[in-house]
């Protein structure tokens, strides 16, 4: 449980930011010279080189009482020699080293100026202060109170802790930069961004702080912290407060004194995705910590592949917030559990942010193991949540021991309309503790495998399975016959503190196998073909799958070259991936392989497309997947390299369109402006001119356009099954913040998910529907709750009562005619050869038709294929193929180069 402890940021309130510009000159300054004088005379688009040396700040003609360096026009001020041997040093009691602000002043020959430091860059310098690094504030609103597009690069920076600021404070500023810095010491916070916009903090290392945190973002919008490292601070590796749309992601935390990442008081929309979060908590016997921590009405937050581990309390945890989603997390060694979502409004001290039951969040694919105290999955106060696709474990890896004794699967109390489901919980003593005061909560199509006890004390309400279609759970100390079955209800709940078992708890629909009767396959989602990875780089790699419990991850090079990237893992559908330094670069493919719960391989798996592993010389910082923006805004892009090659930008939409958006940039970052008529789905690539180093963003980022919103599937005529998971896919109406997703079963539109964070994707379980005629309806809402845009709905698709659906897509090859030529292919029982003539993409749909067929054995009464569904990969369903004798399904992924289509096994197995 939390102890109560503060939250509040001490801002400091300093000097600074505007200029005309006159003529450009460079400035050379040795040791001995007043380089505060040099700066503050500069002109705008003036170069000041600085040679190796010491500079104590000097008082100037213009400010003798504040004898620190003032940048207040738009220049560079660039050390020319080492970092290391270029100090700028300021005397004791001094607040900043330096102060990047405008000024108004008047000249010692009687003329007025208004400058403006909008633009200006520093680079290169060891900074020695006693209160403060740097300062970028508009304190005397002369330039209309923000200070723009300042770059701070490159800064070795250390400031007494005994009293003073921050390393660096950004101050209502916008549109800056702060890249590759080193925070050796800060009294309060590492980096301090205040009411900030836009601005990117990416790279730095913070080392120590002495009272607050690494990285703080308070009252802001819109800015990037990504790919920084914090080994030490007082409180929070990185803190965020009332912050909005803001991206942390590919951070490295450890070494801070309680929580590694915080959002409280109402921070809304953001993106935490693929950072490491080490505490020592736990190790070093503190009581205070969490991984990651959502607080105070900090609602529709993406939070994705963080690996979270040593926190005294819990990895995750959501207080007083809803419409969060927690996707691909591995939470483990946390000491009070994996993950908690508590109605509790203890911290909630801002009266603006008075805290709220937490409802509609959305655990989705995480890995919660070896959490001891409690449970992997606690939800106490919760109304309303969604856990799903999860594994949780009590040991510390496949075939590792257990945590202790007390190690629990799920945890409810004093909840209401939850929902679990798919998820597999292992190696736990108690697979549920489910107190009395749970009511409306229903578990189904869950693996529990070696779990002792499950507790659901009287009078709870607890429905234990789907029905007979979707079935119950599997139970791996219970034998029945059937997936699922309906003779022998499963009944071993405890409901008292006698160890009564039974009472109304009953699954009446047990499975018989762990595989819940579902042919092996796996889908590899991500990457994808033709995409290109740097060395150095988190990439999120996912897949969907059909009866695994775990896999083993691969890459093999097109030498035949192979990488294991892990063995054994949970099959959660998603894995954080940071690509080692020796890989080889070139084209190569992602290999996964399907087990069982032993271990054994199930002889089914998927391999991706080939991409291509670039050096690491060029790294994408930002966007990256879960990113929103609209047609023709202006969206910035960020990346670390390693040289000063020129790089280009290129937006490569889901459609194959690629359109080059920036060309021979050299600083690190530019602007981009998005085509005005061109929504989507879009990739962004960082690349040299010559195109032989590059780096794409993990994952699409979502363009939206009013009118435009869409699904993009499922797609219409398609054949699915109840119990099968689909992706439901669509791009979002403008200032879309969350959707509720409904299907039409037939008769009626039935939900599906309630104010979920809107990224564009839902990883679905269809429900049990039979019909010809179901479809999907997303509708939008912003953060007002306000309905936004018209819903859009998709195709007609059919949904059959369960298992595989089959049919006859079928491809293999491409003729200049544009026909598709089919080996012999499998239909209705039936081997026979086909031709296609492809008429093109409309909608995610391949549209072909017909135009000669031929059954091999016999007569056959086939009457056509139904269109092959194509995702933005190109994937083409093929449910039934005869090789060598025997029945195997299988997906053939397409590429598409120039007018040519490319052909390939994506995933196999044989169809038991």
């Amino acid at each position: 449980m939390k102890m109560k402890r503060g939250l509040m940021l001490v801002a400091s309130c300093l000097a600074w930011c505007s200029a005309f510009p006159v003529w450009a000159a460079t400035h050379v300054v040795s040791p001995g010279m007043n380089l505060a004088q040099v700066i503050w005379d500069a002109q705008d688009g003036d170069t000041i080189l600085v040679n190796e040396g010491t500079y104590l700040a000097q008082a100037t003609i213009y400010t003798p009482s504040d004898p620190v360096f003032h940048v207040i026009r738009n220049v560079t001020v660039k050390a020319q020699g080492q970092r290391e041997n270029t100090f700028l040093q300021v005397g004791a009691g001094l607040d900043q080293v330096i102060k990047v602000h405008p000024a108004s002043y008047t000249s010692t020959s009687g003329v007025s100026y208004l400058t403006n430091p909008d633009g200006a860059r520093i680079e290169g310098f060891t900074l020695i202060g006693d209160q403060g690094g740097v300062l970028i504030r508009d304190y005397q609103s002369l330039n209309g109170g923000t200070v723009q597009d300042v770059v701070l690069r490159d800064l070795d920076i250390t400031v007494s802790t005994s009293s003073g600021t921050h390393g660096i404070e950004l101050n209502n500023a916008k549109n800056c930069v702060v890249a590759e810095n080193v925070i050796r010491s800060a009294y309060a916070n590492g980096i301090y961004v205040y009411a900030g916009q836009d601005n990117i903090i990416m790279d730095n290392a913070v080392l120590y702080t002495a009272t607050q945190h690494g990285i703080a973002v308070q009252n802001s919008l819109g800015n990037q912290v990504v790919g920084n490292t914090v080994s030490g601070a007082h409180h929070a590796g990185v803190i965020m407060l009332n912050t909005t749309n803001t991206r942390v992601a590919d951070n490295t935390l450890s070494g801070f004194g309680v929580d590694g990442i915080t959002l409280t008081d109402g921070c809304k929309y953001n993106q935490v995705v693929n950072n490491s979060v080490a505490s020592d908590g736990w190790a070093a016997g503190r009581a205070d910590g969490t991984g990651i921590w959502l607080n105070c009405n900090s609602n529709f937050n993406l939070v994705a592949g963080n690996l979270i581990t040593g926190s005294p309390e819990n990895g995750l945890t959501i207080f007083s917030s809803s419409n969060n989603q927690l996707l691909g997390n591995h939470v483990w060694g946390n000491y009070h559990g994996g993950a908690f979502i508590w109605d509790n409004s203890e911290f909630c001290t801002n009266g603006s942010f008075p805290g709220e039951t937490p409802a509609y969040n959305y655990l989705l694919g995480n890995y919660l193991n070896y959490n001891p105290s409690n449970a992997q999955i606690n939800i106490r106060g919760g109304i309303n949540n969604q856990v799903a696709f999860n594994h949780l474990d009590g040991r510390d890896g496949f075939g590792g021991t257990m945590a202790g004794t007390n190690t629990g699967g799920v945890i409810l109390q004093t909840s209401s309309g939850n929902t679990l489901f798919g998820n597999t919980i292992s190696h736990v003593n108690n697979g549920e503790y489910v107190y009395s005061d749970v009511s409306g909560t229903t578990f189904f199509l869950n693996r529990h495998l070696n779990t002792n006890l499950r507790y659901a004390t009287s009078p709870a309400q607890i429905t234990w399975d789907g029905g007979a279609v979707l079935g119950g759970n599997f139970w791996s100390n219970f034998s029945v016959s059937g997936n699922p079955s309906s003779g022998i209800p499963y009944t071993d709940f405890v409901i008292d503190v006698i160890g009564t078992r039974g009472g109304t708890n009953r699954d009446n629909y047990p499975y018989q196998s762990e595989s819940f009767g579902k042919p092996a396959s796996v889908t590899v989602l991500q990457p994808h073909a033709g995409q290109m990875l740097a060395r150095g780089s988190r990439k999120t790699l996912r897949w969907q799958s059909s009866a695994c419990v775990y896999v083993d991850l691969f890459y093999v090079a097109e030498s035949g070259a192979v990488s294991a990237i892990a063995a054994n893992y949970p099959d959660v559908g998603h894995y954080a991936w940071e690509l080692p330094g020796s890989l080889a670069v070139g084209r190569g493919h992602l290999q996964i392989d399907c087990k069982d719960s032993a271990g054994n391989s199930l002889g089914a798996g998927g391999v991706s497309g080939d991409f291509t592993v670039s050096s690491g010389g060029l790294i994408l910082r930002t966007p990256g997947d879960g990113a929103v923006t609209e047609t023709d805004a202006t969206m910035r892009i960020a990346w670390r390299q390693e040289s000063d090659s020129a790089v280009n930008v290129t937006l490569r939409y889901g459609d194959g369109i690629e359109t080059q958006v920036a060309s021979n940039v050299t600083a690190g970052f530019t602007d981009i402006t998005l085509p005005a008529a061109k929504s989507g789905r879009a990739e962004v690539r960082i690349a040299t001119t010559d195109g032989s180093v590059a780096d794409d963003s993990d994952g699409p980022v979502l363009i939206r356009q009013t009118g435009a919103a869409r699904i993009l599937s499922p797609v219409g005529g398609s054949r699915l099954a109840a119990g099968q998971k689909v992706d439901i896919e669509w791009l979002p109406a403008p200032d879309s913040v969350s959707v509720d997703i409904d299907v039409w079963n037939g008769t009626a539109w039935q939900a599906v998910a309630n104010s979920f964070p809107d990224r564009g994707r839902y990883p679905w379980l269809l429900p049990s529907l039979s019909t010809e005629a179901a479809r999907v309806r997303v509708s939008f809402r912003n953060l007002a709750g306000v309905t936004v845009g018209n819903p859009v709905e998709s195709g007609s698709f059919a949904v059959t009562g369960g298992g595989l659906t089959t049919g006859g897509a079928c491809a293999a090859s491409l003729d200049s005619d544009l026909n598709l030529s089919l080996p012999i292919i499998q239909y209705g029982g039936l081997p026979l050869s086909a031709e296609l003539a492809f008429r093109g993409i409309q909608e995610g749909v391949l549209i072909y038709d017909i135009t000669s067929y031929q059954a091999l054995v016999g007569v056959s009464a086939f009457s056509g294929c139904r269109p092959a569904m194509l995702s933005e990969e190109l994937n083409l369903a093929i449910p039934g193929l005869t090789l060598n004798g025997g029945s195997f399904h299988a997906i053939l992924r397409a590429r598409q180069e120039n007018n040519t289509l490319y052909f390939f096994v994506s995933e196999y197995g044989a169809i038991h």
